[in-house]
């Protein structure tokens, strides 16, 4: 019965794929059976900027802390959580004390683990900042998979430039800076250099007049 059960899932999975039907949505019908949950999340992760809330940071990388409230209260987060900002929308890696959670569901959206060893990792957007984000965490910690109910909280407020990042902007400025430096110097070496023979000629013709 187990092996009918499976080829079952997997014949419901394919077909789930080959006619649209959105994988989430299919996990979440699929409650009473965590092999086919997993299974049908584990065929595609979403985009990591999708629904992503805009931010007034500029394109790099940064640091934020992030609140994790929910569940047991035995799981927790790393804080601050590294941010990925492109295109006005930000994206965290989620890195979660244990490595049994095997996908997260945010804004409606199926995330994948981005690491294979060590504890989960996961990247998804921002989609909120300084309030509450509802979020999904699956575990396989209770020997079965568990969908558990958390909350997200970025702190705007301490976000700061990655060690040894820094925003696109300041690059490109500082890049400015550079250039009109070395371009100032080079229109003064060369006015000093013209001007060199001319002067020479001046003090010559200066010098026959007064004999």
């Amino acid at each position: 019965m187990k092996r009918i059960a499976s080829w079952i899932a997997s014949i419901a999975l394919i077909g789930a794929m080959s006619f649209g039907v959105p994988l989430t949505a299919m996990a979440e019908g699929s409650a009473d059976s965590g092999d086919v949950a997993t299974a049908a999340t584990a065929a595609s992760s979403a985009d990591p900027f999708e629904g992503a809330a805009i931010t007034s940071l500029e394109d790099g990388q940064y640091t934020m802390n992030v609140a994790l409230a929910g569940g047991s209260g035995k799981a927790t987060v790393s804080s601050p959580a590294a941010i990925t900002v492109q295109g006005g929308k930000a994206s965290a890696e989620i890195e979660w004390s244990s490595s049994n959670y095997d996908y997260m569901v945010v804004n409606g959206n199926t995330y994948l683990p981005v690491n294979t060893d060590g504890n989960s990792v996961f990247q998804i957007p921002i989609t909120a900042y300084d309030e509450p984000i509802s979020v999904v965490a699956d575990t396989t910690a209770m020997g079965t998979p568990h969908a558990i109910d958390y909350t997200l909280t970025f702190d705007s407020a301490s976000a700061a430039p990655a060690s040894g990042s820094f925003p696109v902007a300041a690059v490109v400025i500082v890049v400015i800076v550079v250039v009109v430096v070395v371009v100032v110097a080079l229109v003064v070496r060369n006015r000093k250099k013209n001007a060199g023979p001319s002067a020479e000629s001046n003090g010559q013709n200066a010098s026959g007049e007064g004999k």
